[in-house]
């Protein structure tokens, strides 16, 4: 998993804080493209009569179609990550492929509405025989999928499924479910507990991109310590070498307090109300991240302590009728889309009622695949 190759140094200050990355996916998406649409496609297709710009305007054509279809299936897959269901909402949230992302099936099926397409207007016209221009494609597909392959590897969402013991030259994880590797797309909801209505509850509280994985949260509202507790170390990681270790509880994160953070969505009203009796008991408005989901009435209260959180929340008694109290903390907001921002990750934290300073640059996983390091 290597998600950022590097970033374009001298726009280090243009696009803060260390330049414009270039993304491992990307790449390998534009190297498809080129190999195929620019290259090799034009070549193939002059061999049965169909001109170069006309297998580039296919590919073009393929493209967009492609993506459209593997976006739509996304969002229809995972529809509970995109809770404005309206028309003007669900049409901005197609376009933000940052919150989320894509499925190859669905590119299946708008490539074939593409080649429907570009037979009707195109091949018919050229005399050329749907057979004979797959015979040319097929080659190209197999090389987008494989260089395509590897962007995925990059990205870190497709490493396949842990095969049976028997099967394994070295010995699996009794608990699958720590299997240290996890989806790109379930970044963001590694480090707290799933809620009553999600798809994928089997993801929560394991590996995160720093190479350690968190407890699951305690994340009902009011209720015990809710920051970050370091759960297993991944071996050879990053964060075993500088020291973090199982039990660790985060308390600062980059220079800054591990803030308590309440996350309030639902009914307008109740949510404005319930802000500003948290705010009024010692709560503060954090700083929305740059990547936070456009959800509409949805507020964010913080506290850099447990015990002022605990007094606000026993103080305002019950939220209304139709509020939905999330809670976690800064180190879930920093780690949930590694490694966009900083690429050192500077941690204090509690060990045995004493504060460690523990920092270093989680940049990719080991290629071991031994289980995770638990007391």
């Amino acid at each position: 998993m290597y998600q950022v190759l590097f970033h374009i140094p001298f726009t280090a200050g243009l696009v803060p804080p260390d330049g414009l990355p270039v993304y491992g996916f990307g790449a390998m998406m534009f190297l498809t493209f080129v190999l195929t649409a620019m290259v090799w496609g034009p070549l193939r297709g002059a061999r049965i009569g169909v001109p170069k710009d006309k297998m580039q305007d296919f590919a073009i054509l393929l493209f967009l179609c492609g993506f459209a279809g593997a976006r739509v299936l996304y969002m229809v897959q995972y529809s509970d990550q995109f809770p404005d269901k309206s028309i003007v909402g669900l049409i901005k949230a197609f376009f933000q492929i940052w919150n989320g992302g894509i499925v190859l099936y669905g590119s299946v099926f708008g490539g074939l509405i593409a080649f429907l397409y570009f037979y009707r207007l195109v091949l018919r016209k050229l005399h050329v025989s749907a057979w004979k221009f797959a015979d040319v494609v097929a080659p190209l597909i197999a090389l987008g999928i494989a260089v395509g392959r590897i962007g995925c590897y990059l990205n870190g969402c497709c490493w396949g499924q842990p095969v049976c013991a028997e099967c394994q030259p070295v010995p699996l994880s009794p608990a699958l479910g720590e299997f240290p590797l996890l989806p790109a797309h379930a970044q963001k909801q590694v480090c707290v507990l799933p809620s009553a209505t999600d798809r994928m509850p089997q993801i929560h509280g394991l590996q995160t991109p720093t190479g350690f994985s968190i407890t699951p949260a305690n994340n009902l509202f009011g209720v015990g310590d809710p920051r970050s507790v370091v759960d297993a170390i991944e071996p050879g990681s990053d964060a075993g070498k500088a020291g973090l270790k199982p039990g660790d509880r985060v308390i600062r994160v980059n220079g800054r307090v591990n803030q308590i953070v309440i996350e309030l969505s639902g009914d307008p009203t109740g949510v404005e109300q319930t802000t500003t009796k948290l705010v009024a008991e010692g709560g503060t408005i954090p700083d929305r991240p740059a990547d936070a989901e456009d959800v509409r009435s949805l507020s964010w209260v913080g506290f850099n302590d447990p015990a002022t959180y605990q007094n606000a929340v026993a103080k305002i008694g019950r939220v209304p009728s139709g509020v939905n109290p999330i809670v976690h903390d800064t180190l879930w907001e920093t780690v949930r889309a590694w490694p966009r921002g900083r690429a050192e990750l500077d941690l204090v934290v509690n060990r045995d009622g004493k504060e460690v300073a523990i920092g270093f640059v989680p940049t990719r996983y080991p290629s071991s695949r031994r289980s995770c390091t638990r007391p």
